[in-house]
């Protein structure tokens, strides 16, 4: 009996090895500058990082929704990437998707708060490869359209200054489909960008379907996200609901990534 709890022991610390204690939610004051999304979920739990802030449902065992805010400086982050995945040790026990869920599955373990997003330090790196700020996403959307997106929004705020960023799952905890009978699949994923410079802002939803086309025509509005997320996203006082795709020079926010990293 020693033995068995000695190894149950080293398996939860092994789970949860290395992360650090979560901060208090009035730390993540930058990353919600208009208050918290508004969620009419009950069995949730807020987790704020250093470099994002996450409500967990902890039945659905996926995020609600992640906000961050992205700078210039954070977007060129050069730490390398971890590609394994651990359990929240901030959220309730029982609470996280672990890696036996996905294993097999067919599913990404999709990041909410991006991986390159983060790779400003390498604390901030590590934890976004929590399953808390994760969820099912296919292969064919998670390395495809939906990256596509990603590094749009790293140009967008090289070229643009801050960029708040809102990601939402559309999913119904009894209707959706779960993967191993527990994570739930959500059917859609929503992304809303507000520039904190011009308050313009962009709002993307993307269905869980294996796409390569180009993120503009997954290109939305505030009032269909609200509503299929059954989230309200906190927005400035008067902001500019962008029509059109912002302008975007990728090829130099790549060379200002590339001369960055060279140098470190």
């Amino acid at each position: 009996m020693r033995r068995l709890l000695f190894a149950l022991v080293l398996v939860c610390s092994s789970a949860f090895a290395d992360i650090r204690p979560e901060l208090p939610l009035e730390q993540c004051s930058s990353h919600v500058p208009y208050g918290l999304p508004i969620s009419q979920k009950s069995g949730t739990t807020i987790v704020c990082r250093e470099g994002y802030i996450v409500e967990h449902d902890n039945q659905a065992h996926i995020p609600i929704w992640v906000s961050y805010m992205l700078t210039p400086e954070k977007a060129i982050g050069c730490y390398g990437r971890d590609t394994k995945f651990k359990q929240d040790p901030a959220l309730p026990a029982g609470a996280s998707a672990t890696a036996k869920d996905y294993a097999k599955s067919g599913y990404d373990i999709g990041h909410f708060a991006n991986n390159s997003d983060m790779r400003w330090s390498s604390e901030t790196e590590e934890e976004s490869n929590l399953f808390s700020n994760a969820a099912p996403q296919l292969p064919g959307l998670n390395r495809a359209s939906w990256k596509s997106l990603e590094d749009l929004t790293r140009a967008w705020a090289l070229g643009r200054g801050q960029i708040l960023v809102y990601i939402a799952s559309v999913y119904d905890r009894k209707a959706s489909n779960r993967i191993n009978g527990t994570v739930v699949i959500p059917e859609a994923f929503v992304k809303i960008l507000v520039d904190q410079n011009t308050h313009e802002v962009l709002v993307f939803s993307y269905p869980n379907a294996n796409s390569r086309e180009n993120p503009k025509k997954f290109k939305s509005t505030l009032a269909s996200v609200q509503r299929t997320t059954g989230l309200k996203f906190p927005l400035p006082q008067k902001p500019i609901l962008s029509k059109v795709m912002w302008p975007i020079q990728l090829k130099s926010a790549r060379m200002a990534k590339a001369s960055q990293c060279k140098e470190k």
